[in-house]
């Protein structure tokens, strides 16, 4: 995958958790870590987004866990410096 994709994958992800978030009063998005974990790109993405401190996981068993955007990482989207 080229640089300008994998950005854009994780500017795509992070936004749909920023989305989320403010949809669902603050709620973290419960994702499969199975359908992350088939996709390396993915999933390479959200450790990306884990390790810049935009977002938070918090693993419940080895299927589900809550993926929750950060101030930090809202602030990121709100500046448009994904």
């Amino acid at each position: 995958m080229q640089v300008e994709k994998r950005r854009s994958l994780r500017t795509s992800l992070l936004t749909e958790l920023y989305l989320y978030h403010f949809a669902n009063t603050g709620l973290p998005k419960q994702l499969d870590i199975r359908t992350i974990e088939a996709d390396p790109e993915r999933h390479l993405a959200y450790h990306y987004l884990m390790e810049r401190d935009f977002v938070r996981v918090k693993h419940y068993d080895r299927v589900l866990s809550d993926f929750k955007i950060t101030a930090f990482g809202i602030d990121v989207v709100e500046k448009n410096e994904v």
